[in-house]
């Protein structure tokens, strides 16, 4: 199954592409936190359990099973004042 992954913030960091846009092959069935768990070596910052998580501009839980061609989104989550 095909999905395109769009990291943003500091989950770029060590990317070739540097518009965080990765294009991943993943089993049938995978959810948000495995195909993060996938990226961890191409993106070795990205945490799922640290992040807000977008497909179709609504936030999503890592428990989400990914679908044939959608757009998953990782935005680092800031705290701190």
């Amino acid at each position: 199954m095909h999905v395109r992954v769009v990291l943003h913030g500091w989950y770029r960091v060590g990317l070739e592409n540097p518009d965080g846009c990765l294009d991943v092959d993943v089993p049938e069935g995978t959810d948000v936190a495995g195909i993060a768990q996938a990226l961890r070596e191409r993106s070795p910052l990205l945490d799922a359990y640290a992040s807000l998580v977008m497909i179709g501009g609504k936030k999503v839980e890592l428990n989400r099973v990914l679908m044939e061609g959608e757009e998953v989104h990782f935005y680092p989550v800031f705290s701190g004042g």
